[in-house]
């Protein structure tokens, strides 16, 4: 590594930085898009629902379709992994 490398010559000017503060944010924002990602999914699936022919589905399908009308709505920026949720 490049940091090893310059441990090797201290006389030259050393790079250093914190490991856990960039990766760790870069982490917690792949995880944050995997859970979209999942989310996505679920809704697409479900969107099926409008569909079926089956009794009491439409009670169903009206709570979904408020569910999409509620996350769609969000004014936040979805990709900040540090808002967990806005009220």
């Amino acid at each position: 590594m490049v940091r090893d490398k310059l441990r090797e010559n201290p006389d030259n000017r050393q790079f250093d930085f914190s490991e856990n503060y960039i990766f760790g944010k870069f982490d917690a924002f792949c995880r944050r898009l995997e859970k979209i990602g999942d989310m996505a999914s679920s809704l697409e699936s479900l969107a099926a629902l409008q569909h079926m022919k089956v009794e009491g589905i439409e009670k169903i399908y009206v709570r979904y379709q408020t569910i999409v009308s509620t996350t769609t709505s969000k004014t936040y920026d979805v990709l900040d992994h540090r808002k967990l949720e806005v009220k």
